[in-house]
């Protein structure tokens, strides 16, 4: 409004201007004057185009509050507001990549609960199965039938230990606390878990100790060891040794775990560190598949990996640990 009179005002004053002075003069004013209204008109224009895209950047915010599928992306050459709108395309990125991990999520834990359910189904039914017999049995019977009974809940607690692990580390509730500590205390401490499994079936293990040092969680990484250790003894014959040895490199420090038991095809080494997979030749043998699944998220959240290779008589397992 200010603008207007302004320009009514300098339009008095070039009649006056016209009146005193020459023709000439006159016509300089006027000239100035037209560019003044030029630049006016100017400004004009842009606050309309800025107005226009603050709309249409009203309207993308509102299309991405309203969880629109596809929001629109702004082009909007204007400094300011380009600058608005490349931070609400950058918004959008990121709300869509966090909808995106949240539906992974989701549907992970969806397949986890399946997992569960079905793991679950199986010794519930024994369970019930015993209980039920136990019922209509007579006297000498009940001994052998609560001795599998016992065996059945000892499995069953097992399991559900394991799928409480399971579901913590699948919604990042792992408390992993590393620290400075002695890397050979905590394969020693893995090796007196396995042991008495390992001398009821005459295994032998076979470690030489020795201070290393590492940053680790040593109880979380004591715990994969033994997963690792655990499938070493039970695919193992009885008699058979099993080899631990702790090496060094620039960037890890390796725990290599060597067993003389049945091996792994080498067409599912990538596959047995996957959740609930057990190999082809394994069907016979106890556990559910979860025990290296275990044992790979929890180095992978230390920064560390384990691998396999296979050799000519049994398997070896090398667990890095990130210096």
């Amino acid at each position: 409004m200010y603008k207007q009179y302004a320009v009514i005002v300098l339009l008095m004053i070039i009649g006056l201007f016209s009146t005193l002075y020459s023709v000439t003069l006159s016509f300089l004013i006027i000239g100035v004057v037209i560019l003044i209204s030029l630049l006016f008109l100017n400004e004009a224009n842009q606050k309309k185009q800025m107005l226009s895209d603050l709309e249409r950047l009203s309207d993308s915010i509102v299309a991405t509050l309203n969880h629109n599928d596809e929001p629109s992306v702004l082009h909007i050459e204007d400094s300011l507001v380009s600058k608005i709108a490349h931070q609400n395309n950058q918004l959008i990125k990121r709300l869509d990549y966090y909808h995106d991990k949240e539906k992974n999520e989701r549907q992970k834990l969806e397949q986890l609960i399946g997992d569960i359910s079905h793991q679950l189904k199986t010794p519930f039914a024994n369970v019930k199965m015993y209980q039920d017999l136990l019922l209509d049995c007579d006297e000498k019977d009940k001994v052998e039938l609560s001795k599998s009974l016992f065996k059945q809940t000892g499995k069953m607690e097992w399991l559900i230990e394991s799928l409480m692990l399971l579901s913590r580390i699948e919604s990042g509730c792992l408390n992993i606390q590393i620290s400075e500590n002695d890397l050979n205390q905590t394969i020693l401490e893995a090796v007196n878990m396995v042991y008495p499994k390992a001398i009821n079936r005459q295994i032998t293990i076979e470690y030489h100790p020795k201070e290393c040092i590492v940053a680790h969680d040593s109880k979380w990484t004591s715990e994969a060891i033994f997963n690792v250790l655990d499938n070493a003894v039970k695919y193992s014959e009885a008699g058979a040794s099993i080899y631990v040895t702790l090496t060094s490199s620039d960037m890890f420090e390796t725990i290599t775990i060597t067993d003389e038991g049945i091996g792994i095809n080498e067409s599912e080494m990538n596959q047995i560190f996957k959740r609930f997979y057990k190999g082809q030749d394994t069907h016979d043998y106890e556990g559910v598949g979860i025990g290296l699944y275990l044992s790979q998220e929890i180095m992978m959240k230390q920064g560390g990996y384990i691998y396999c290779k296979g050799i000519k008589n049994g398997t070896s397992f090398l667990i890095n640990i990130k210096k």
